[in-house]
């Protein structure tokens, strides 16, 4: 069925523009005395029309130019501006479009072409993206829609593209209300934007569900006698598109029908014809169908004979009337004009004899199909699978494929029909004759075979049970096919007589060579998760990946199973640092607390501080809450208490992060990681403006030292609150000295630096201030232009002055 345009548009713009060079080639002001002139110049201009209309842009622009250059005198060039113009824009070339309009409405104001180019200048300008250009477009044509002098044509044709412009920059009230105007006043043959703005009207009701609006209007324009036919056609085709994307099949076959009726001569009405018919069958009208169809074969007018034959077949299929189908489909044969109904109507003919189980005849006609020239070899092979379908005995089957490969002369599905051959002897439980056949199709030609075939001859000697042969060639699978699509089924199979045979380290070999092959198979999810499970612990965390990703969802595994491939999964995605992926799998299982009641302390504790190091600290006190409740492991606990603490003080919670850093500092007994945690109590003191306290827990770990980390914050943590103190500078600044001499962490040598530098100005110490700054600068060039640096740096200089 035709999709056709609401509009022509082409057509519209050539009628503007035309009428009004036919108006300006008559005009008594415009003769070209020069005949010989003319008619080379209208000749080429014809040409470049023709060039034009067909599409043939580049070529049309050239002849356009190409006349500009050798006639620049003639009065015919401004026609040939005015088409180069319209001609460029439509090839996309819009700049150089517009500076041929401008050429135009320069250098010719008074021709009689002028307003219909300005219109097109107009469209073209609405058209473009620049804001200022359509309102340049828009402008123009309301200058002309309200100028006296234009003619009523011109203004309608001027309001319907000032709509077009409205429509495409979304003001579609704006453009509705100009079409509407345009639709309200009397059609007529002379002014078609009236009948074209009322199928912009019904194509907005369409798209708004407003169907019968719509309908409405297109059957004003088609039973209107004073439109043109075009517009009228136009209308009718619209119309039966509307019906039949609504399934009103009934009502569309109708319109068709009218069409055809009323404008008989026309392309549009031949292919009418068709249309209501297929109408009528989507429709389910079959014996109505065949009953139009009927007249038509027996009437004089001329039709397309293997096209209705085919409809009717598939018509009377519909119905069940399966011979007299039959007979049709072999009248669209008797034809072969066209292919696609030959091929169809081959394997529908099948169809048909099948429905009446006619086996001996379908039978008869496949044998004669196998060997056409026109049936493409998926058609036979389809044509030969449905005969064999048909026949209901193993044993018969084996003679019907006999009887193909001995009819066969179509050298393309030779092999294939020999496999099929070898296995009906199969099914048939004839092995041996099955093995003769499959190792002929091994040694054909058709390469796409040899697997299945291969696939197959495995198959026969398990059934002879010689494991020998069946390995041999289960081993030339593996080695020559690992594309193939029988590749996995293979490394099953060889898995299975591994595992039969005992030879457990080479099926889980195998299994692991081919690990992401075996991914694919939908009989070893649970496989696969063990060896996930297993490259997990081995570190593997490609393949365990791998494993997971192809399983996790994997309806054939348990809650459970499913549940930790996800974790697994996520786990793996942790320590690639794929933090975002980690979490998308995370989120949900911690959600519904599923994946903390079945891991263990360690996995728990690492996921809390994922979640602390993601800032998702619910799902952090969850886990370390979690862990607290059930450990009996004394560092444990202490962890799972640090990472409470962690996650109340990142939430600004220093009360809680306060409380929990005290229960892992001064947990019984006391681990290597105690003084660590003493260190976290008193920055949190400080954080919380509580500096005595925190002084005193300094001094608690500088006093019984146990790693380099608590001491060097301890004395960081000393340096920060005996810098608040005047009489106690001294002492800070050695503190401060002491961090960034013998720490190793960049960030806290640079603040220990910067405050060191502060407390020997403080104390007066310039040289040893500069001393300082110039180590600085030499440790961290890249931080000298910090805030802070550039604060002490200014300081200093101020005082070194």
């Amino acid at each position: 069925m035709t999709n056709k345009k609401f509009i022509n548009l082409k057509l519209i713009t050539l009628i503007t523009l035309f009428i009004f060079i036919s108006n300006f080639c008559l005009s008594n002001d415009n003769i070209i005395t020069n005949d010989q002139k003319k008619l080379i110049i209208d000749e080429q201009l014809q040409l470049a029309e023709g060039l034009a209309i067909r599409g043939y842009y580049k070529q049309a622009i050239n002849e356009y130019k190409d006349i500009i250059k050798r006639f620049p005198n003639s009065a015919l060039i401004q026609e040939a501006w005015a088409q180069l113009a319209y001609v460029q824009a439509k090839d996309g070339k819009n700049k150089e479009a517009i500076n041929s309009y401008n050429i135009f409405l320069k250098n010719y104001p008074l021709s009689s072409i002028y307003t219909a180019v300005k219109i097109n200048y107009a469209r073209l300008l609405g058209s473009l993206k620049e804001k200022n250009k359509r309102e340049e477009g828009i402008n123009i044509l309301k200058e002309i829609i309200d100028d006296e002098t234009t003619s009523l044509h011109l203004k309608e044709a001027a309001a319907f593209y000032l709509a077009e412009i409205y429509h495409t920059t979304g003001k579609k009230q704006d453009a509705m209300d100009i079409y509407e105007d345009l639709g309200n006043r009397t059609l007529n043959k002379k002014q078609i934007y009236r009948a074209y703005a009322l199928l912009k009207i019904a194509n907005y009701y369409t798209a708004e569900k407003k169907q019968q609006k719509a309908i409405e209007i297109y059957n004003n324009i088609i039973d209107n006698d004073n439109l043109n036919d075009e517009v009228r056609i136009d209308g009718y085709q619209d119309l039966a598109l509307l019906y039949t994307k609504n399934k009103q099949y009934e009502l569309a076959a109708d319109i068709y029908g009218r069409l055809a009726k009323q404008f008989p001569k026309t392309e549009q009405a031949n292919q009418a014809v068709y249309h209501k018919l297929e109408c009528l069958y989507f429709a389910k009208q079959y014996a109505l169908t065949v009953s139009e169809i009927d007249k038509l074969l027996k009437s004089s007018f001329i039709h397309d004979k293997e096209k209705l034959y085919f409809i009717r077949a598939c018509s009377l299929q519909q119905q069940t009337l399966y011979s007299a189908a039959f007979k049709s489909f072999m009248k669209v044969i008797e034809f072969k004009h066209n292919t696609d109904f030959y091929r169809q109507a081959a394997m529908q003919s099948i169809n048909c004899l099948e429905k009446e189980d006619k086996v001996s005849e379908i039978i008869t006609l496949t044998l004669k199909f196998i060997n056409d020239q026109l049936l493409t070899l998926q058609n036979k092979k389809i044509i030969i699978e449905t005969s064999a379908q048909t026949i209901n005995t193993t044993q018969k089957r084996v003679i019907f494929w006999k009887e193909v490969v001995s009819s066969l002369s179509d050298k393309r599905i030779e092999n294939w029909c020999e496999y099929k051959l070898a296995l009906s002897y199969l099914d048939n439980h004839q092995v041996n004759e099955a093995l003769t056949h499959l190792k002929n199709v091994l040694n054909g030609e058709n390469k796409e075979l040899h697997p299945y075939a291969l696939n197959s001859i495995i198959s026969c000697y398990l059934l002879l049970n010689d494991i020998k042969e069946a390995n041999k060639y289960l081993d030339k699978v593996i080695e020559e096919y690992s594309k193939s699509s029988i590749f996995p089924n293979a490394l099953l199979t060889k898995i299975e007589i591994c595992i039969n045979e005992q030879k457990f380290d080479e099926a889980y070999t195998i299994l692991n060579k081919y690990n992401k092959t075996l991914m694919e198979s939908e009989n070893w999810p649970k496989a696969v998760y063990y060896l996930g499970c297993i490259n997990y612990i081995k570190e593997n965390w490609n393949e365990a990946q791998a494993n997971f990703e192809k399983i996790m969802s994997n309806p054939n595994l348990s809650n459970s199973e499913r549940s930790e491939s996800k974790l697994y999964l996520a786990l793996i995605h942790i320590e690639k640092r794929n933090n975002k992926e980690a979490l998308k799998l995370l989120l949900p299982l911690i959600k519904d607390n599923d994946i903390i009641n079945y891991c263990n302390q360690n996995i728990i504790l690492k996921l809390g501080s994922f979640f602390l190091e993601t800032k998702h600290y619910s799902e952090a006190l969850l886990c370390f809450k979690k862990i607290v409740e059930t450990t009996t492991d004394n560092l444990t606990e202490q962890n799972a208490y640090s990472g409470i603490a962690k996650s109340y003080l990142e939430q600004g919670n220093l009360a809680d992060s306060i409380k929990y850093y005290k229960k892992a500092a001064f947990i019984k007994p006391a681990t290597a990681n105690t003084n660590i945690e003493l260190a976290n109590l008193a920055n949190t003191l400080l954080k919380d403006n509580k500096p005595e306290e925190a002084l005193i827990i300094f001094q608690k770990i500088l006093e019984t030292p146990s790693d380099n980390k608590s001491t060097i914050e301890a004395r960081m943590g000393m340096a920060r609150i005996l810098s608040k103190d005047p009489d106690r500078i001294l002492r800070a600044n050695r503190y401060a000295m002491s961090v960034f001499i013998l720490s190793k962490n960049p960030e806290l040598c640079r603040e220990a630096m910067l405050l060191s530098i502060k407390l020997s100005i403080k104390a007066n110490n310039i040289d040893e201030a500069e001393n300082t700054w110039n180590e600085y600068c030499t440790n961290f060039p890249k931080y000298t232009e910090d805030k802070k640096a550039i604060e002490i740096k200014n300081l200093l200089f101020k005082h070194l002055k």
